[in-house]
């Protein structure tokens, strides 16, 4: 199951990523969830959600805090954002609440981005983390109604 969940995965990234998130570290522990992880030592994991005003973020490391941002799909790269959630440093996981809720069936994106100090988001001074290569540091997934049950 794992194998085939990977396979899938890179057919997908190699269809369907866009330039401006990367994907290329993301690793599927379990169906459905997203790791991404940066040389800075900030990552993020989210799995699948079930729709609504909610994002669960089962993994976060931003050493100095920031934000968790969520991002609709625009065809394969980060549309417009639907929530922002601060993640102080010794903070690793909670939930992103959305200016509206998910859809299910749809896809989005979950990015990571540094924090001013002032500990509110501002989309002109709050700036996209990035890995090596620029590409801002973020994970896919996607909105199901029935979550599978793993009991892994």
């Amino acid at each position: 199951v794992v194998a085939l969940v990977v396979i899938g995965l890179s057919w997908w990234l190699s269809r369907s990523a866009g330039p401006n998130v990367d994907n290329s570290a993301a690793v599927n522990r379990f169906p459905g969830d997203g790791v991404s992880t940066s040389p800075s030592s900030a990552s993020l994991a989210v799995d699948d959600q079930v729709p609504g005003t909610t994002v669960f973020v089962s993994e976060v490391n931003l050493p100095t805090g920031g934000w968790v941002l969520i991002h609709k799909d625009a065809g394969g790269r980060t549309g417009a954002m639907i929530g922002a959630g601060y993640f102080g440093s010794n903070v690793h996981a909670g939930e992103v609440i959305l200016s509206e809720p998910t859809i299910d069936g749809s896809a989005y994106y979950a990015t990571l981005a540094a924090d001013n100090g002032d500990e509110r988001f501002d989309p002109r001074t709050d700036t996209a983390l990035v890995d090596q290569a620029g590409n801002a540091i973020g994970v896919h997934f996607k909105t199901i109604g029935v979550l599978p049950n793993d009991k892994g």
